[in-house]
């Protein structure tokens, strides 16, 4: 993951000899570990200041943040939401802090405000999820009966939205590579090999 200012790059390794959180200068030179323990660290995303990576903690189930610089871990959510958090996205004014939440019910999008509280926005099986650039809406993998679509929805909660009508085309949505430069979405689709598709990011103004 590319970190917003383009100076560094946050990534998972094996080469301690356990999955942990590295970053290295985007410009080349030597990578340093920034997590540590036996944690199975994963996922990494950073702060809208490109301070801080923010990751998932696999064998406790939760969302940790460590300064990019290294130092002391802080644990952002806990055993209160009932499920295990992955995949977290600080929101572009840091405000709200998305992720999606493993459970018996599935996996479900959830927003966390700075403040600790915490909702979920998704009654779906939810994945991936990545802010607008305004920081409104988060997009992200969605499942219904169709099939896999990529959604849009409100971080206020409002009803999410189908971005894409994807069901019955040959292929499936490919996992990870979902990214936005507010005017077109990008994602990757998988028939024999995997390749890059682009469209519109068309707003409904009556909604």
């Amino acid at each position: 993951m590319w970190s917003p200012d383009g100076g560094h790059i946050a990534f998972y390794s094996f080469r301690s000899g356990q999955r942990q959180i590295w970053v290295m200068p985007a410009a080349g030179g030597l990578a340093r570990q920034l997590t540590d323990g036996d944690r199975d660290a994963n996922f990494p995303g950073w702060s809208a200041d490109s301070g801080e990576v923010v990751f998932t903690s696999i064998s406790r189930g939760h969302v940790f943040a460590v300064p990019g610089q290294g130092g002391t871990e802080r644990q952002l959510t806990n055993d209160s939401l009932g499920c295990n958090a992955g995949f977290p996205q600080w929101s572009p004014d840091g405000s709200w802090l998305a992720f999606f939440c493993a459970s018996e019910q599935g996996d479900r999008l959830w927003v966390m405000s700075a403040s600790g509280d915490a909702k979920q926005l998704s009654d779906r099986e939810s994945y991936y999820p990545r802010w607008s650039r305004d920081g409104m809406e988060i997009y992200f993998f969605g499942e219904d009966e169709g099939g896999w679509e990529i959604w849009a929805v409100p971080v206020d909660g409002k009803r999410a939205r189908p971005m894409t009508a994807l069901s019955g085309r040959r292929g499936v949505i490919g996992n990870w590579g979902l990214a936005t430069d507010e005017n077109f979405i990008y994602f990757t689709w998988k028939d024999d090999i995997g390749d890059i598709w682009v469209m519109d990011v068309v707003t409904d103004e009556s909604e």
